[in-house]
């Protein structure tokens, strides 16, 4: 009997590792648009803990700064408005929120973008939440670099890895940029719908496909490596930028 002790104790420790392995961290991106001086910039995507408390790294492109949590779906109303739950989040120093278990939240930071250009990209890490894609998502950061030097009257196609989405078959296409350029819509089955955009001008391409994937190209008459900044959104009502 005693020759199957170790072999017992040895199942045992391997379920307890397999049981308390590494926790799931997911990332979470924000986009801050040129010019936004809003005290907290709030995610596309949702997060919904699966239990009473989640963790919060800084992730890529994010300095020390302040976290929020907005409800989306919550039951104790009011129980987490960003205006009293602040917290400083400092590089390499994660912090825990206590939240309300199957809620659904955004996650926001306070960043500004005095730039006149361009967006800026940075993220969390959170660990104990489900993310989901916010219903009815109403933009889209399609910005690329430029992949090859265009040749004359040839001019490279970079492709964004966003997928859009429109709920109503339109979509406005902002060009960020100080040059022009030439934007394509790929879907499968679809014909390819195209949009030249002056330099800082928008587009609004009408009647597309309701629920349809779309892979956004651009074009421009720039050296390689050169940032392409291009946001695409739901509707027409969108600025000139």
């Amino acid at each position: 009997m005693k020759k199957y002790i170790p072999i017992t104790l040895s199942i045992i420790c391997l379920l307890l590792l397999v049981g308390c392995g590494k926790k799931e961290k997911h990332e979470i991106e924000i986009l801050v648009p040129a010019g936004s001086s809003e005290a907290f910039v709030y995610s596309d995507e949702e997060i919904r803990p699966t239990r009473n408390e989640i963790t919060i790294w800084a992730g890529a492109g994010l300095a020390d700064t302040e976290v929020v949590l907005k409800p989306v779906e919550i039951k104790q109303e009011n129980a987490y408005d960003p205006t009293y739950l602040p917290m400083y989040l400092t590089h390499g120093m994660p912090i825990k929120m206590d939240v309300e278990k199957g809620g659904w939240f955004k996650i926001g930071v306070s960043v500004q973008n005095d730039s006149d250009r361009g967006l800026i990209a940075v993220s969390v890490e959170v660990e104990g939440v489900e993310v989901r894609i916010a219903e009815g998502k109403e933009k889209w950061n399609c910005s690329v670099t430029c992949a090859k030097d265009s040749a004359d009257n040839a001019y490279v196609t970079t492709y964004s890895n966003e997928r859009v989405v429109s709920s109503t078959g339109v979509l406005s296409l902002q060009n960020q940029n100080d040059f022009d350029i030439v934007v394509h819509l790929l879907a499968n089955g679809q014909q390819e719908r195209t949009a030249e955009i002056p330099a800082g001008g928008v587009s609004v391409l009408y009647e597309l496909i309701e629920g349809a994937e779309y892979t956004v190209g651009t074009q421009a008459d720039v050296s390689e490596g050169t940032e392409i900044f291009l946001m695409v959104y739901e509707g027409e009502n969108v600025e000139v930028y």
